[in-house]
């Protein structure tokens, strides 16, 4: 006869049919027919032992049930974790990986099944990656490597790996960290550390640097308004002047993007500033390459400074410019921004409907994703040596985002490149914010009468040109060589002055502290300050605080006799 007891540890087997004899015991009592009664003890086992399994099945129905329960929450958490966490083998194979892992690469995790890790590492950290999983398989101790990857999306990924080899199956168990808003966070402050060096070097030099151009381009402009086009030296004296214009330009560029200029941001019209400024670019980009502009009749006036959208736009026309070889199209447009919002790199967010757009785009090369990784870096550039400085775009960076905007690029190699720049603007612009300086200062020339002017300057050659300049125009100049000696002049009442202009940066008594002096004796005297660049923070609040007038050397003759006859029939502000 078979024995119908399970075979189970004898306490366990002996708790379990006391407890089917209970449950028997409790059943109401079935008259056994003749045929029963002979073999009552076997029916009374087989009852015990159905009893016995239904309690077995339902026991383990219920550790069943909980451990399901258990393996759940532990794939949750494997799943839903922070960080991504894979099994790879020795060949950097992926045996596992979480969900985690597969959102932040953007590729299904059916599909990184099998495939080798270091195809989603960056070219450039693939051997880096594989001495690392080396290192892994060979030791016992955790390894750590931080390295770029790429997303299915083409966006930036950086990783942390953190890597031990497992002693049960073999295998490198990886943990996966997305550190990309913090080396996105570490290249921006190492961007704003290289503009801080460039910065000071451009600063240190800006005023000595200007002050030299502004005796060069003075003499220069005189030399050549005195020449016609058949004279020998009308050539020459032209691409001095040019020259010194350029040099000018680059050193506003460099104080543009490593932000040492003073901004004075005002409403602008977008559309005009393109309009006006489209004779210029279309002599700069040469006939070959043609400009479409699609303008928007309604769009908002933007609050940005008047010069460095210039430079936005000049910097990015001749970009597109230097794109195309041969033939091309250049598109500008502008547009009221129209998104929800514009997502930035550090995952903050700009909402455009407080934007206008201004859109540059061109048929020309295209970028790389490397070289567009690149392009805001100062002095970085894929032009020839010496064909290019590398700082226009630098600029426009730096200019954009100083003003409170954002700059996005999109670019396809042999497809070209489209630049969006999204600056602040003024939904209902105010005729409070237009700038008196729309009107063209060389309508309001007017030919001198004799005024006397102190002239302010410890730099001699730039004294004695501003002299020549003005005594050339009619007017009757005295001169002070520093702000000490202006003052004792000033001071004497018996001294006719109609005008002062003085220098800013000056050793001793600076221009805006002379300004303040004399207006507190003789407040009817026009005041002009002029510098090459205004380095000291006091002497800007000083030249604000005053409301003084100024004027940006090197300048031409021209401009500057235009500004003198301005300020002379000014009789706004404190003047």
């Amino acid at each position: 006869m078979i024995d119908p007891t399970p075979h189970l540890p004898l306490h366990v087997s002996t708790a379990l049919r006391q407890q089917a004899e209970d449950v028997l015991e409790g059943l109401p009592e079935i008259a056994p027919s003749p045929i029963v009664a002979d073999n009552l003890a076997l029916l009374h086992e087989l009852q015990v032992h159905q009893i016995e399994l239904k309690m077995q099945y339902d026991e383990l129905e219920t550790t069943h049930s909980k451990r399901q329960e258990i393996l759940d929450r532990y794939t949750n958490l494997f799943d839903f974790a922070p960080i991504g966490y894979l099994n790879l083998n020795s060949t950097g194979q992926i045996l596992l990986s979480n969900l985690a892992f597969a959102k932040l690469v953007g590729i299904g995790r059916a599909e990184l099944q099998g495939l080798r890790f270091g195809l989603i590492v960056d070219p450039a950290d693939r051997i880096a990656f594989s001495d690392f999983l080396a290192n892994v398989f060979a030791t016992d101790t955790k390894r750590v490597i931080e390295l770029k990857a790429e997303r299915d999306s083409g966006l930036p990924l950086f990783l942390r790996l953190e890597g031990i080899r497992s002693v049960d199956t073999q295998e490198c168990l990886l943990a996966a960290i997305d550190i990309t808003e913090r080396k996105l966070t570490e290249e921006s402050l190492r961007q704003s550390q290289k503009m801080e060096v460039i910065g000071q070097l451009a600063g240190g030099i800006a005023h000595d640097f200007n002050n030299i151009l502004a005796v060069i381009t003075g003499y220069a402009s005189g030399l050549l308004a005195g020449t016609s086009e058949t004279d020998s030296t009308h050539r020459p004296l032209k691409e001095i002047c040019s020259a010194s214009a350029h040099a000018a330009y680059l050193t506003t560029q460099l104080l543009a993007f490593s932000r040492r200029q003073e901004l004075k941001p005002e409403s602008i019209d977008l559309n005009a500033m393109v309009i006006e400024n489209v004779k210029l670019l279309k002599r700069l980009i040469g006939a070959q390459v043609k400009i479409d502009l699609l303008l928007e009749p309604t769009l908002d006036h933007v609050w940005a400074e008047r010069g460095q959208v210039a430079q936005i736009l000049m910097n990015l026309v001749i970009n597109a410019r230097d794109a195309i070889a041969g033939e091309g199209t250049i598109s500008i447009q502008t547009s009221n921004a129209k998104l929800s919002e514009v997502l930035v790199p550090t995952g903050s967010t700009i909402h455009s409907d407080d934007f206008a757009l201004l859109t540059v785009s061109d048929n020309g090369c295209g970028m790389t994703e490397e070289v567009k990784s690149k392009i805001f870096e100062p002095f970085f550039t894929t032009k020839p040596e010496g064909s290019g400085t590398g700082i226009g775009l630098a600029t426009v960076y730096s200019v954009v985002t100083r003003a409170g905007g954002h700059i996005k690029v999109t670019s396809d190699p042999g497809v070209g490149t489209v630049f969006e720049v999204y600056l602040p603007r003024l939904k209902k612009p105010s005729q409070a914010f237009l700038s008196v300086s729309n009107t063209s200062e060389t309508e309001c020339v007017k030919k001198a009468a004799g005024e006397i002017i102190l002239l302010v300057d410890d730099d001699d050659a730039v004294r004695q040109l501003t002299q020549s300049i003005l005594t050339k125009a009619g007017y009757s100049v005295l001169l002070a060589c520093n702000g000490k000696e202006a003052l004792e002049i000033a001071s004497n009442p018996t001294v006719t002055i109609d005008m002062i202009v003085s220098d800013v940066v000056m050793p001793g008594l600076a221009g805006p502290k002379l300004a303040e002096f004399v207006r507190q004796t003789r407040p009817g005297i026009k005041i002009l300050m002029m510098s090459g660049y205004i380095k000291d923070p006091n002497l800007r609040s000083g030249m604000s605080h005053e409301e003084l007038d100024f004027i940006q050397k090197p300048f031409l003759p021209k401009e500057f006799l235009s500004r003198i006859a301005v300020e002379l029939t000014r009789t706004t502000g404190k003047q």
